[in-house]
């Protein structure tokens, strides 16, 4: 179902791939020469991992490193941005969401700038992100009004709860998966906040040759209506118009 006012925060589209060589970063800044000025602002992405040693002799030693793994591009407003990686492209509308047909449009112009460029061979994940941010003002933190799916409390300490985090993994049909990550911040009952964030991802390992953005992004597209819709009480669709 459309909403005049849908609670999106961020939307995300995603393909990851087998990782390009290392020797590919400086075509991958170069990417930005296809995209007619749109994202003016570049931003060098990184990788970082540590490790703690141990010693019988000596106290803990930490150490830290970092690789670049590719760059961001950005719009002059932040509304959008561009990520092309080593391991892949996303494409993030930031509080600008405008329909999926319009931004699903973009992102596959830009994945078929990406596959031109870097001719990557195998696709490994692919999926789609949405963050959606919510405003109540709720009566005796009966956040049921709202949502479908809270924690069980015991109703001596109900009372109490000012928030909560859940995060559950559901699995479909095709290999598809969803997480979904919620947290309701009730401390304020005129002001309850809530964020739900629905990952839908497919992590079917394809050739390219046999790759089609539309054999994956509908399905996918279908599971993350079907999370928000069953996840929203009626009470709370009205306040999306």
């Amino acid at each position: 179902m459309a909403y005049l006012k849908p609670p999106i925060r961020e939307a995300v589209f995603d393909i990851r791939i087998d990782k390009l060589p290392t020797s590919a970063l400086d075509e991958l800044k170069n990417f930005n020469k296809e995209l007619s000025g749109e994202f003016p602002k570049i931003r060098a992405r990184f990788s970082y991992t540590g490790n703690l040693r141990f010693s019988t002799d000596a106290p803990p030693k930490t150490e830290a490193a970092s690789e670049p793994t590719g760059f961001q591009f950005i719009t002059e407003s932040g509304n959008k941005l561009l990520q092309v990686t080593l391991d892949g492209i996303a494409y993030n509308i930031i509080r600008d969401y405008r329909g999926w047909e319009l931004h699903f449009e973009q992102f596959q112009a830009y994945w078929d700038i990406f596959k031109r460029l870097f001719n990557p061979q195998v696709v490994e994940r692919t999926g789609s992100r949405f963050i959606n941010e919510c405003k109540f003002v709720i009566k005796e933190k009966r956040i049921e009004d709202f949502i479908n799916y809270s924690p069980h409390v015991s109703k001596k300490i109900s009372e109490n709860v000012n928030n909560f985090f859940m995060q559950t993994q559901v699995a479909f049909a095709g290999d598809n998966s969803a997480i979904i990550k919620e947290f309701v911040d009730i401390s304020k009952a005129e002001n309850t906040t809530l964020i739900l964030d629905i990952d839908v991802y497919n992590t079917r390992k394809i050739l390219i040759t046999d790759y089609n953005l539309d054999d994956y992004f509908p399905n996918i597209r279908e599971i993350k209506n079907q999370i928000f819709e069953d996840y929203f009480t009626n009470k709370a669709k009205e306040l999306f118009g």
